[in-house]
């Protein structure tokens, strides 16, 4: 398939009936064309589909992209389209969930605002994988118990975790000052083991359980960063 920056026109491959996905299928930038932000390609269409022995990562190949713009390759497999994005995922997400004149407000869209006012920041509710104009993103957040004597600590996020977001377990067993003076990392298995389990709608619930009985004070905390 390719593309004329002279003409603005794209080849697509159009199949009347089944289309079975399988070797590598290229996009070719011809005439100095360079995709921007925005640009969307419909590359085939077909009565129906067979995507199953065919991988995205190796088995498309796209023309090389200007700095801070990435390929959303993520609806290939089931309509054909590709699209140029942000590289920022975050600058992504809040494109996807605000409007053109909410983005323009960061106490709407910024990183630490909260405009559904549940008391979540956006940056968490991105992390977390939440609505952040919903004002029910409570249930993801960590929520401690103490188990068999055991400090635990369990909250939900997409499976896997959201891509380039680090999830840091920390504890505390001083105060809860604010600047985080006394908060240190934690570490696994010595510190504490993790299981993830699946809740069947695109969420986990991940649990931690901190090593040893709980004696006099302990907190304990999720932070995420990206």
């Amino acid at each position: 398939t390719r593309h004329d920056g002279t003409t603005g026109t794209y080849d697509a491959l159009n199949v009347t009936g089944n289309l079975d996905l399988g070797g590598t299928f290229t996009l070719a930038a011809i005439s100095g064309y360079t995709p921007v932000l925005g640009d969307s390609f419909d590359l085939w269409n077909a009565a129906t589909v067979d995507a199953g022995a065919f991988n995205v990562a190796t088995g498309l190949v796209l023309p090389a992209l200007t700095s801070g713009l990435a390929w959303d390759t993520s609806a290939f497999t089931t309509t054909g389209v590709v699209t140029v994005i942000n590289g920022n995922a975050f600058v992504s997400w809040q494109g996807s969930k605000f409007t053109a004149g909410e983005l323009l407000d960061t106490n709407i869209s910024g990183s630490e605002a909260d405009p559904d006012g549940d008391g979540i920041k956006n940056a968490l509710e991105y992390a977390f994988g939440t609505e952040p104009k919903s004002g029910n993103s409570g249930t993801y957040l960590p929520q401690s118990n103490v188990v068999a004597g055991a400090l635990t600590l369990a909250y939900r996020r997409p499976v896997g975790g959201v891509s380039g977001v680090t999830y840091a377990v920390e504890v505390n067993s001083l105060n809860l000052v604010a600047g985080g003076a006394n908060w240190s990392p934690a570490s696994s298995p010595t510190d504490y083991t993790q299981v993830a389990t699946p809740n069947g709608d695109g969420t986990e619930t991940v649990k931690i359980t901190f090593s040893g009985t709980v004696s006099g004070k302990k907190f304990a905390r999720i932070s995420v960063s990206f």
